[in-house]
């Protein structure tokens, strides 16, 4: 790690500091990693021990100096192509684009394990801004959305930022099904133009440490955190006043969770009511029961000759491996 040329203070641009989109404990957190000795090697936890900070804090700020383009992280490679430890990058201009490898940096390295002068593989972020297009959503094949990075970028409507991309290329290697960050990427929609992939990836680390191998296990927990998300955003933008439509749109999340609930519940405890109920509630809260309730409900419509709702019953059966 190279740091400095002078002794006994850090260099920080003053066009860092007088960035009012930047936080003052990102801005601090880049004093903090440009005064670190020769040879420290990067740790949010290591960190942690030394300032009177936790370590979320500082995984926050490190975040906000990346996305402002300040801080780099790239995944180094073996020679068998595998990923070793991080290498982060500090700058004292912000990143416009990402450097060439093939030329030597005026900054420094941090590795997370060991000091390394290896720097980011060459990217083309003109070519990566020019994949940028207004295609709809709906009209793009998701099936690639963990294979093709053009494909995400049209889908997520915006190039990925330099401080992204390890973060896509790790799910492109641990083969991260697209159906999953199709998901995860909904269930953060409500962070706007705030949202980054790293949101994104704490979201499917969380899906996965409880358990939430299924898209039907997903899709509850979406539903059961979307009122209250959709919420905090709508107050956040035009506070306590929520328009019409919005309130529309909140009743109609607070609906299906309803007819989810009342649904369960009647098929322990109320049969006749449950049998009703099929017959009355809204198809798309199909995709949120249990198979057994769904299997129950398909063989009430296959007996009464309702095609349409058995067909929807049958579709929204999770017959997705665990």
């Amino acid at each position: 790690m190279r740091n400095t040329k002078h002794k006994g203070f850090a260099m920080i641009p003053t066009e860092l500091l007088w960035d009012k989109n930047i936080s003052l404990s990102a801005k601090a957190m880049y004093g903090v990693i440009k005064s670190s000795v020769p040879g420290w090697n990067f740790s949010c936890d290591g960190y942690s021990h030394v300032l009177k900070e936790g370590v979320d804090a500082i995984r926050r700020a490190t975040t906000e100096l990346e996305n402002a383009g300040y801080l780099s992280r790239c995944h180094k490679r073996d020679d068998n192509g595998k990923f070793g430890p991080s290498v982060y990058r500090v700058y004292e201009e912000p990143l416009s684009e990402t450097p060439d490898s093939k030329e030597p940096s005026s900054d420094f390295p941090i590795s997370e394990n060991t000091v390394d002068k290896t720097i980011l593989e060459k990217t083309d972020i003109k070519e990566i801004s020019n994949n940028k297009n207004n295609i709809a959503a709906d009209q793009i094949n998701t099936d690639r959305l963990s294979s093709d990075m053009a494909t995400f970028e049209k889908y997520i409507r915006r190039p990925l930022r330099p401080s992204e991309i390890p973060i896509w290329e790790n799910w492109k290697r641990h083969r991260i099904k697209s159906v999953y960050l199709k998901k995860a990427l909904e269930d953060n929609e409500y962070r706007g133009d705030k949202m980054t992939l790293e949101h994104v990836d704490d979201t499917l680390r969380l899906w996965a440490s409880q358990g939430l191998n299924t898209i039907k296990k997903i899709d509850n927990y979406i539903l059961d955190n979307r009122y209250t998300n959709t919420v905090s955003l709508l107050q956040a933008k035009i506070g306590d006043d929520i328009t019409v439509d919005a309130k529309l749109a909140l009743t109609k999340v607070a609906d299906l969770k309803a007819w989810r609930d009342s649904l369960q519940d009647n098929y322990a405890d109320d049969g006749d009511r449950f049998v009703r109920d099929i017959d009355m509630c809204p198809m798309e809260v199909f995709r949120y029961l249990p198979d057994d309730i769904l299997a129950s409900m398909a063989y009430h419509f296959k007996k009464t000759g309702n095609k349409e709702r058995y067909a929807a019953a049958v579709k929204a059966m999770d017959k997705e491996e665990k």
